[in-house]
């Protein structure tokens, strides 16, 4: 189910109603899931606040694969079972 919430843009200090999704997140065939970062961007396209992921650099994303593969690290621990 989407939610709502109200952005404010300066400097002009219009309000602006943002539909979002509260469970963005990645579904692994092992059925695993792990969030999505995302953050408030401007779509030049629809001319309009939107969310956006977040994508790190390939040091980090690199780093990131290492820890989900480690079954001793938070993030691998982080991880939750979907399906059973």
């Amino acid at each position: 189910m989407p939610f709502y919430r109200n952005v404010h843009i300066l400097p002009s200090g219009k309000t602006h109603t943002l539909r979002g999704a509260p469970d963005t997140f990645y579904l692994f065939e092992e059925g695993l899931v792990t969030p999505v970062n995302v953050a408030l961007v401007w779509c030049s396209d629809c001319q309009d606040v939107t969310e956006g992921e977040i994508i790190e650099s390939l040091e980090e994303l690199d780093a990131l694969i290492e820890e989900y593969g480690n079954p001793d690290s938070e993030r691998y621990r982080s991880l939750k079972e979907v399906y059973k």
